[in-house]
């Protein structure tokens, strides 16, 4: 699934230790996958600011 992939690509090994809500819909006739993060660490219990770079 793609979302598992990108959810990889943005966290790692530490991927289970965020809580991401996927939204699957078709209503415009095409596949959107829609994502929400939580702000925080699930292990930690601190406060996470996600961010992608896509130069590293």
């Amino acid at each position: 699934m793609p979302n598992k992939k990108f959810e990889t690509l943005l966290f790692g090994e530490y991927k289970e230790r965020f809580n991401i809500l996927w939204v699957q819909h078709i209503d415009k006739g095409r596949l959107e996958l829609n994502f929400a993060i939580p702000k925080i660490d699930l292990e930690s219990g601190m406060a996470f600011n996600p961010y992608y770079d896509k130069n590293r």
